[in-house]
């Protein structure tokens, strides 16, 4: 016996031996699982794997991650049915699934059927409704065990409703489980870990912790029974037991219904009664008293396993998007975020990087954070579609920071005149999830920022202290959170929204008195952007039938008005303004911006940017596409097409492209911030917008019924939401065609439609004209299906016609049509403004005329003008500049050569402020003064371009200013490319500051970041330029991206001011880089340095050399000679310029040679010689050829006047005497070479000089061969 114990002994010691160097890798693969869950898609290809059949029986599924499966917007399909249900090992890892939600169904759960499965350390949380068999984790066990799982979920359905288990078939385990989530069923079997048990099974070591609800067989752990009792062990309840039927029917705060014998189980007094065998009530509860499974909590025993549950972030499914188009914005949001980082030489995030929360509550960074911080969606918690990192949180953390500072520094005052300094804020703090009404704290109290900045405006003057502006985002700023605002609140919200229709403009069109709104309030045109910026702010009450009454600021009228009625006529003012790209022009340029804010609008308001016809061009281009069209291809946006990446563009063409994301996927619209909309909500609009859809046949049966339903189903939505039904205002203007509310319930007929039967007579007018309306037929088409023509409609035609006039619309009633007219411009012109019939301008008073004109907003692009004459503006002793910043000229100026003689203006030059299609050319301002020394940006032909070409200007003008001016150009800021070519300046230019050049004062890099791309070339100055500091012969100031080419200057230029920093540059003053100087000269004697402040590329000359025709030569072919100096002291003059003192000269030069022989007849020509001789001025004199033999011709021709004269008559003798002949005397030729003398002479002469200049021609030629073949060395 002792030795077979020794064998067996000795066999257990070897079998050891041999386990110990059994590698543990070997080991341990034996529990490696067959299929591992790392993600959303796995899991969800696991779940489809078991729905399409396969049970997964002998096999491990293991868990690795906490995944959120997206709740309410992702509705979740139970893993397992009856017919395929799960049968192998789920272990969860200790993982937490959250988002689960289960709307309805039979065994519903995570797991819907489990049938000799086992489902493991696994913690659930969600909701799930159903019908029977419900439950968080598994709805139905069958012969399975679930072990260590853990319910958060709420639960509710009919009958089998468990939190972890619904319903419990046969052999089967639950352990270590427990409930927190509410449990409610409507019929029986409830219970707050398992439901029902069908014959029997074990549950052992849970515990309840959640309310369980219901009306018969509820227990705090286990409903109840059928057929045989479940066994609980070590099992304790803590929830709330509610009796919904009040009738006691097997009410058990551990069991509802049992038969059998339970150990060790309790329920904490309070929470109900329990009489059944093995359960005791208890005041309290420790682990000991329950055994290992447990672990002492902070007031209750849990699971030891608790402790284990994995904390990490969960993986979630990607975000579904709501259609194609909304997935290519989400791609465009994508790039532009990416460009911001590229530009700012960012490679982590955006938001936290220092110059983002160095500019944190500024308009620098502040839009970009909305953007980013909009461009997501919520879940159990919001998710940033664009991972940046701590970048939210840190850029939050540096709004505190700056708002508390501020705050502190400025005794609780954000801005002392900007209110939008708060409603930007709280913009960008709710977008980025922080709570606008408690942000910091001042003097140990939270900061509201909606109220201090909007309804309790810390301004003296309210939000109303920036006009219009203040009032709008005043607005927006409250509507983020939908704020609720104190009864006895400084600015109700009713105020802020009169105070915005109010300033409604009254340049309707489309039969409207109102149209939109523009920055200042009052005017009378509107601003695309404050239009857009007004509709935002008015968009949370679009959909409410409320009237205002309010006296209008612009007509000063009394109006009452819903905000629907008013947005609308603005809307109509949005769709005529836009042009034919989709886009739009505001501030007399077409950029991002504009067509960005209108796109926010739309979405505002519920309207598809790119489906609403009043959006969409004749050559059918969007609003989409007219944003597009400034995008990059990095993926950036900038300002004006062709133009350079630019911020402001960039942030705001975001946040649009944004706003528009979320309309398509039926997020809250960009500055609603609250959380997204609970089912309940979701639900109700859209059976309201069902509704409406249903109701469109006005020719229908039952048509009026089906507006009533329509309209009770959009009041059934509560009124915060009512913004978000698509089509209401279709159904309140159908509404309105019946005839109001009152008329649903009646059958009366109604109009459903107008049409023109018949066009006026007379459909084609002049500007001016009021509009003639005989000939007009109008007929009504009836519900009941008659037509009858009807005159009781209103037509929209003005009292007088004008240009913007295409079409005259007919209301009748609430509806209307409209027909096309013509209305041509009533010009003081001739011509038609083509380039080839352009408008001709003669007069002071015709330029003047286009000054008029282009103020009222008509900016001509594509339209050309022509001088036909010198003007003489003496009559205009303070001429207005043709163009303002809210009015540009963008057409196309031809002087043709002609000048403005007597051009004196204090605020610019001839023009104003001219626009990117701008082409100014072939004309010069000869004389004047142009500005003051306390203003800026004077230019004697532009005082500002936004990209618009000058070809061919000269200026003779003064310019005195403070600074920023330039003899042609004051200031290039924006546009892109474009040209300053064949320009010059003998005017002075004088600045008490600086910035000023003889040509243009100064060059952006961009405006606002735009790119500015400025050549100037083939340009020279000659007048003095003097400023403080910063002065240039050609430029003063050039920032990155321009060119100076193939320039000269001879103008003396000085700065005289006490800090000079740039100083003063015979071509530029200041040349930062990326800018450039080419071939450009300037005279040594005049000025020290070529570029004062910068790279110095310019080459000094002497003035002797600047005459030289090598010098010449090296411009190139934009310049020519000076002959005899006449024109420019012998510098050399554009190629373009007349030289007619010179042509003067030359002309009577050749007068002279075309004499030649002299005879009689020659006196017409000679006499003329002399003529035009004589009317030359002295300089002119000197430089005629052959005057000698003018002189020798005149006095050839006084001989031959001479020779021609007969003798004195003799009287004859009394007795002639007979003729002797005379003797003959041989010719010596003496008497023909008297008469050959003067034109021999002359012959002489002229050939001898021909010879001469064929000499000195060689020599010339000579002369430029050796220069270009040692050029190198000539130069140097």
């Amino acid at each position: 016996m002792k030795r077979r114990i020794k064998q067996l002994l000795a066999g257990l010691l070897a079998l050891a031996l041999v386990l110990s160097v059994v590698p543990l890798a070997v080991m341990a693969g034996a529990e490696e699982p067959d299929t591992v869950i790392a993600s959303y898609e796995d899991l969800m290809a696991f779940a489809d794997a078991v729905r399409d059949g396969d049970t997964f029986e002998g096999r491990t599924v293991t868990l690795t991650v906490n995944v959120y499966l997206g709740g309410e917007s992702n509705p979740w399909t139970a893993i397992g049915t009856s017919a395929t249900p799960f049968r192998g090992i789920f272990d969860g890892g200790y993982h937490v699934v959250s988002g689960l939600y289960i709307p309805s169904g039979s065994s519903v759960g995570f797991f819907g059927n489990v049938n000799g499965g086992t489902v493991k350390n696994l913690v659930v949380r969600g909701e799930v409704k159903g019908s029977s068999n419900v439950a968080g984790v598994v709805g139905k066990l069958t012969a399975g065990t679930v072990r260590n799982c853990g319910n958060e979920a709420d639960v509710s359905g009919g009958a089998n409703v468990g939190g972890v288990v619904g319903s419990v078939n046969g052999n089967c385990t639950v352990s270590g489980c427990y409930n927190k989530g509410a449990v409610t069923g409507t019929t029986g079997y409830i219970g707050g870990v398992t439901g029902q048990h069908w014959r029997a099974g074990v549950v052992e070591n849970c515990y309840n912790a959640g309310t369980v609800t219901g009306p018969a067989t509820v227990g705090g752990v286990t409903g109840g029974h059928k057929a045989a009792s479940p066994v609980l062990n070590n099992c304790y309840n803590a929830g709330k037991m509610v009796d919904s039927a009040g009738s006691g029917n097997n009410i058990g705060a551990v069991l509802g219904a049992s038969r059998g014998s339970n150990t060790n189980c309790y329920y904490i007094r309070g929470t109900g009664t329990d009489s059944k065998s093995g359960v005791t009530e208890a005041e309290t509860l420790t682990a000991a008293m329950l055994g290992d499974a447990f672990t002492d909590g902070e007031s209750l025993p849990v699971l030891a396993w608790e402790a284990s549950v994995c904390t990490d972030s969960p993986v979630r499914p990607a975000f579904a998007e709501g259609s194609e188009r909304s997935a290519q914005l989400a791609a465009y949001i994508r790039a532009a975020v990416k460009s911001a980082k590229t530009k700012g030489g960012i490679g982590g995030s955006l938001l936290g990087n220092e110059t983002y929360l160095s500019g944190a509550s500024s308009t620098a960074t502040d839009w970009m954070a909305l953007a980013m911080g909009r461009f997501g969606y919520s879940d159990d918690a919001y998710v940033y579609m664009i991972d940046d990192g701590t970048g939210y949180t840190d850029y939050l953390a540096a709004m505190r920071t700056y708002i508390e500072q501020t705050y502190a520094a400025n005794n609780g005052v954000l801005h002392s005149v900007k209110a939008t300094e708060w409603h930007r804020a709280v913009v960008a703090i709710a977008a980025l999830g922080g709570d606008p009404t408690d942000f910091g704290t001042y003097n140990g109290q939270p900061i509201n920022l909606i109220a201090d900045g909007s309804y309790n405006c810390a301004l003296r003057e309210g939000p109303g202290t920036q006009g219009l502006n203040g009032w709008i985002w005043g607005l927006i700023a409250m509507d983020t959170v939908r704020a609720e605002v104190p009864e006895n609140a400084k600015y109700p919200r009713a105020r802020f929204i009169t105070e915005i229709l109010r300033m409604q403009l009254t340049d309707g069109v489309n039969g409207n008195v109102f149209g939109g709104w523009v920055l200042g309030g009052y005017g009378t045109q509107s601003d695309v952007d404050m239009t857009a910026m007004a509709i935002q702010a008015l968009a949370p009450y679009y959909n409410d039938d409320t009237v205002y009454t309010y006296t209008n600021g612009n007509s000063e009228t009394e109006v009452s008005a819903t905000v629907r009625e008013c947005v609308d006529a603005a809307l109509d003012v949005l769709g005529k303004k836009q042009n034919e790209n989709g886009g739009y022009t505001s501030w007399g340029t077409d950029n991002a911006e504009s067509v960005a804010q209108v796109i926010v609008a739309l979405c505002s308001l519920g309207i598809d940017p790119v489906k609403d016809e009043r959006f969409v061009t004749a050559e059918g281009k969007t609003l989409l596409d007219g944003l597009l069209a400034f995008r990059l291809p990095e993926g950036g946006f900038c300002h004006t097409a062709g133009g350079g990446w630019n911020s402001m563009a960039n942030d705001q063409s975001t946040y649009a492209l944004v706003s528009y994301w979320r309309f398509e996927n039926r997020l809250r619209a960009l500055y609603d911030m609250r959380g997204e909309m609970t089912g309940t909500d979701s639900e109700a609009v859209a059976a309201a917008e069902t509704a409406i859809a249903a109701a469109k046949d006005p020719m229908a049966a039952g048509y009026k019924a089906g507006l009533k339903v329509a309209l009770a189903a959009c009041r059934a939505v509560p009124e915060a939401e009512r913004r978000y039904i698509r089509g209401y205002a279709a159904l309140a203007a159908a509404i309105a065609t019946v005839g109001g509310e009152a008329e649903l319930d009646t059958d009366k007929p109604f109009a459903v439609s107008v049409s023109v039967t018949k066009a006026p007579d007379r459909i084609r007018y002049t500007e001016g004209d009021g509009f003639d309306p005989t000939g007009l037929v109008i007929t009504a088409t009836y519900s009941d299906g008659r037509t009858e023509p009807v005159t009781d409609y209103r037509l929209s035609a003005p009292e007088k016609l004008t240009v913007a006039d295409t079409t005259v619309t007919v209301f009748y009633g609430a509806l209307r049509t409209s027909f096309a007219i013509e209305v041509t411009e009533r010009t003081p012109w001739g011509g038609s403004g083509t380039a080839e019939d352009p408008y001709r301008i003669g007069t002071a008073e015709e330029l003047a005329a286009l000054g008029e004109k282009v103020a009222k907003g008509n900016p001509y692009t594509g339209v050309t003008f022509v001088l036909t004459a010198n003007i003489d503006l003496s009559d205009y002793p303070d001429w207005k500049p043709i163009g303002k910043d809210s009015a540009q000229f963008d057409g196309i100026f031809d002087g043709r050569g002609y000048a403005i003689d007597n051009l004196y203006s204090k605020n610019g030059g001839l023009f104003g402020t001219v626009c990117t299609n701008a082409v100014i050319r072939n004309v010069g301002v000869a004389s004047g003064q142009i500005g003051s020394e306390n203003l800026s940006f004077m230019g004697a032909i532009a005082k500002w371009s936004n990209g618009a070409d000058f070809i061919n200007c000269w200026n003779g003008a003064d310019i005195l200013c403070s600074g920023w001016s330039g003899g042609i150009v004051g200031t290039v800021r924006d546009g892109g490319e474009s040209v300053i070519k064949g320009c010059y300046n003998i005017g002075s230019v004088t600045a008490r500051d600086g910035a000023v050049g003889g040509i243009v004062g100064h060059l952006a890099a961009g405006n606002n970041g735009t790119a500015v791309a400025v050549t100037v070339s083939d340009c020279y100055n000659a007048g003095t330029v003097m400023a403080g500091d910063n002065a240039g012969g050609i430029v003063g100031r050039v920032q990155d991206g321009n060119v100076i080419r193939n320039c000269y200057n001879i103008g003396a230029v000085t700065v005289n001011g006490e800090n000079i920093l740039d100083g003063a540059g015979g071509i530029v003053s200041l040349l930062t880089s990326g800018s450039t100087v080419e071939n450009c000269y300037y005279d040594s004697a005049l000025t020290a340095h070529g570029v004062s402040n910068g790279i110095d590329a310019a080459g000094d000359r002497t003035a002797e050399e600047l005459k030289s025709a090598a010098f010449l030569a090296r411009l190139g072919e934009g310049f020519k000679q000076d002959r005899y100096a006449l024109e420019n002291g012998g510098y050399p003059l554009l190629a373009w310029q007349a030289t007619d003192a010179a042509d003067e000269a030359d002309a009577v030069t050749a007068q002279i040679a075309a004499l030649g022989e002299v005879t009689l007849e020659s006196e017409t020509a000679i006499r003329a010689a002399r003529e035009a001789y004589e009317a030359l001025n002295g300089e002119q004199k000197v430089c005629v050829s052959g005057f000698d033999l003018l002189t020798a011709a005149e006095a050839r021709l006084n001989e031959l006047k001479d020779e021609g004269k007969p003798e004195p008559e003799k009287p004859e003798p009394e007795k002639p005497e007979p003729e002797k002949p005379e003797p003959e005397k041989p010719d010596d030729g003496e008497s023909k070479a008297s008469d050959k003398t003067v034109s021999t002479m002359l012959l002489a002469i002229l050939v001898g000089e021909t010879v001469i200049l064929i000499l000195l021609a060689a020599g010339v030629v000579m002369l430029l061969g050796s220069v270009r073949k040692h050029k190198d060395n000539f130069w140097n």
